[in-house]
Parts: structure tokens; sequence; C-alpha cells
């Protein structure tokens, strides 16, 4: 996914930064005895990284802490602050790996910044998670002028992990590293000018910056590229097809629940997930919730799209689901080739008694980091519906990418008069077929539209009930 490869770069960066001998050794006077201690230093980085082995990682530990500790040398606190969060030589100590990371940043090594800001951002080597800390050291190392903490600080911002989400100050980081053909930096300005995040939205300048990246062998970049549409490409299609039912941003939620056993029963309907800043609805997914309460816990099994997720969880008194965890593999925009692993965090609840909505939050195992803003809207089954909260049942297409035809799954509560449309990202009906009056249960039809390649909208009208998925023809 590409915040996994820009995570995966900015380690391998973070380590090359530590252990290459850099232009950092002109702090010492050049006087003989301290060209030895430069001598040294580089010796002992060379025994660190395995290339000379006359010496044991001892004696190069020694050799860097004396020029640290006796000559203020700062590539040398950076380095022993790696050995230290690594545990290279002993035991991994990140206390005092944060002690020498800290000495060399205010020593003036940028990516010392850098470091500490990765440490808290993934949590490693005892080090809680912590992306308030993450976000401060990367702001650190922007305000020196490491192009490297200016598009890690961005991401931050990007994302609003530990900071307030602010697309154009994230930009604006990003913007530091173009010159520079900082890959990374080039690709986030991309994603940046593809989705008007930050920025007047401009395909050929995100064109030109993904490509500067790809060139650049930034695989991520390539993969965007390939892309036919941005992520939030239908946001437009959402807003103008149903906006009294489908909010246009992401809605504050209030945890209100007067009885817990209301949760009891089946509710089915739809997730919504929107971009970072919650002003962009990126895609909808029906989604079915069963759910049986005990005192204050809960069990049930989620199927959200194709997938599946047993669940267990606690319930808080004003009504917040918090999961224990509940675990599922799926799809991702940003994931090439292979699956993304979530967990099931928590669920912020405003139940009714005849539906539920609210906010659904998952955690990206795979990123370690929390996933977008989502909202929930769903109707408990076999319940009289009132003019509030309109039913919304789910539906299926498989494959929901086709090339000539696809199979509409669907189960009807009650029998009705069924007719089933595909609309395009305008709004316009491009394909009609009437299945006449149908039955309560599930169903399995058979779609052969002729219509073009894109994206569309499946939706089925039966009755009272209304359905509808995304579709893809290929």
């Amino acid at each position: 996914m590409v915040i996994f490869k820009i995570n995966k770069t900015i380690g391998i960066i973070a380590f090359i930064l530590l252990l290459s001998p850099m232009m950092l050794f002109a702090q010492i006077n050049s006087n003989c005895t301290e060209l030895t201690v430069i001598d040294n230093v580089k010796h002992a980085v060379r025994i660190m990284k395995g290339i000379d082995n006359d010496k044991d990682c001892e004696w190069a530990k020694s050799q860097l802490h004396i020029a640290a500790e006796e000559y203020a040398n700062a590539y040398s606190m950076n380095v022993l602050g790696m050995i230290y969060m690594q545990g290279l030589t002993e035991r991994a100590d990140s206390a005092k790996a944060i002690y020498w990371f800290e000495k060399a940043g205010n020593a003036g090594y940028k990516g010392a910044y850098h470091n500490l800001g990765l440490m808290f951002k993934n949590g490693s080597n005892c080090v809680k998670q912590n992306f308030e800390k993450a976000c401060h050291y990367f702001r650190l190392g922007a305000e020196l002028g490491s192009v490297t903490c200016c598009h890690a600080y961005g991401f931050m911002l990007y994302k609003g992990l530990g900071c307030k989400q602010n697309y154009e100050q994230a930009f604006n980081m990003f913007s530091k590293g173009l010159d520079k053909d900082y890959t990374p930096a080039l690709y986030m300005a991309g994603l940046c000018y593809r989705n008007g995040y930050g920025v007047k939205k401009d395909e050929n300048m995100a064109r030109t910056h993904l490509y500067r990246a790809s060139l650049l062998s930034y695989s991520a970049a390539t993969e965007e590229l390939i892309r036919p549409d941005a992520e939030n490409c239908l946001h437009n299609y959402f807003v103008s097809d149903n906006p009294e039912n489908l909010p246009v941003h992401m809605p504050d939620v209030k945890t209100t629940v007067n009885d817990i056993t209301l949760l009891n029963g089946v509710y089915e309907g739809k997730v919504i997930t929107y971009d970072w800043s919650g002003k962009f609805i990126l895609n909808e997914k029906p989604l079915t919730l069963c759910i049986s309460t005990i005192g204050k816990k809960a069990n049930g099994i989620m199927y959200l799209a194709n997938d599946t997720i047993p669940f267990s969880a606690s319930i808080s008194a004003d009504g917040t689901l918090f999961f224990e965890d509940a675990t599922f593999e799926t799809k991702d925009r940003y994931i090439e080739n292979k699956l993304a692993k979530y967990r099931l965090d928590n669920a912020k609840l405003d139940i009714w008694d005849n539906g539920i909505k609210g906010s659904l939050s998952f955690y990206s195992l795979s990123l370690k980091e929390p996933d977008r803003p989502m909202y929930m809207m769903l109707n408990k089954r076999n319940v009289k519906k009132n003019s509030k909260f309109q039913q919304i049942s789910s539906i299926a297409a498989l494959p929901s990418i086709f090339s000539s035809d696809f199979k509409a799954t669907f189960e009807l509560t009650e029998s009705s008069d069924a007719k089933l449309c595909i609309f395009d990202k305008f709004g316009t009906p491009v394909y009609t077929k009437e299945l006449g009056i149908l039955n309560a249960g599930k169903y399995d039809i058979t779609v052969c539209p002729n219509i073009d390649k894109g994206f569309y909208v499946l939706n089925l009208v039966a009755g009272k009930q209304i359905l509808r998925t995304i579709i893809v023809k290929k």
C-alpha cells in the first residue's frame, strides 16, 4: 500500500543516515588527536555495519562514546542512538536511544529527529506508539531544514496523526522536497494535486510529480499512474445521488443509548468511508451487523461487503463498542498484490429503537496507524421503519469488477415489485431491468449490461427497499 511503502522507504533512509559517515566530522577541529578520533569513528561504523571485523562491537561503541562525550560529535551521538535502539551490542535500551538521539538533534544532526519520530510513530523496542511525540520530533527536524523530516511531518499532517489534520500544511511540507527530487515528497505532492487535497486539483501537475517519482524508481508512484481515477473520484456522484441519505461530510457522532438491550438483533445498511479530512466520500460498502448482548458484553458477526468478521466487545456506558482482538484481511487501494490486515478498534453508536447510526474505527496492522474515518447507517431487520431512517438493505455484485456480466446478490425483507438500474457517475441511467414481483428472500440474478468501461452504481428498488453498491466495468 502506498502508505506501507512510504514507511518502508523512510525506514531505509533512516538507517542509511544513521550509519553512513557524512560530513558531520567537520565539527571536530583538525589536530592530530582529533583526526585519530575521526578515523576511529569511521572504523567503528564499519565494524557496526559488518564491513570490518578486526575489532569487536564493544570497542566500536567505546570509540563512539569518546567522540560523543569528549568531542561533542553529533554524528557519533546519532549512531549511539541507533545502537541502543536496535540493541546492536546489548539489550535494546529505549531510554538511552532517546537520550543520544535528542543530544544529536540538539547538536545539529537533523536526521536524529527523524529517527526519534520513527521510533514513536511505529512503536519499537519497548517504545509505545505515540503519534503526538512522533509529530513533535518530525516538526523539530523540519524546522532545521531536514527534507526527510519535512516529508514525515507533512505525512502526519496529511492524515492527522498526532496533530490536527491539515492538507494545506501537509502540501507545504511536501513542497520543500520537490526541488531536491525527494521521491516520497514528489509522490505525496502528486496525490495532493490528483485529489485536490490542500491544493487546487490539477491532473497535469499530479502526473508531472508522479512521473518524476516513477522515473526515480518509486514504485508507489508508478502504481498511482496506472490507476484510472483519483481515490475520491466518486465523491461528486454520491453527493448528487442521494444527499438526504448520504452525509456529504463525516458527521459528528454523539453516542446515545438508554438501553443496551436495544443493541440485540440484526442490522442492515451501509458504511461510508471518507478521506482523512472527512470532507470527501471515497466509497460505501454494504454492512450487516448481527449482535447479541449479555450485560456490558457484546458478541456477534460483522459482514462488511465480502468480509466476514466475528467479534466480541465491551460496551461503555455511553454506547461505544470496544472490540477485542477482531481482525480481518481485505483489499486496499494502496497495497498491491496482497491483502491489508486490519483490526476493529471501536464503534461509537447512536442507537434508536429501529436502527443505528455512528462511526466505525479500524486500525491498519499493515501500516500501524488508524484507518480513514467511517460512518455507518443501519436499520434493524423486521422493524417498521419511520421517516427519519430510510431502509437501505445490502446488495453485492460478484465480481464487482467485471468484463461482460456479474451476479447481483441481494435479500428482500418483503414481497414487492423490483427494478434494477445502473447509473453512470453523472447520475444518468444507462441500463434498466424489470425484475417483476419478488417474494421476500435471497436472490442471485445474472446481469449482462452493455455499457462502457468505468465506475457505475448498481441500484435496485423493491417497494420501500433501496439496495445499492458500486460496480466497475473493465
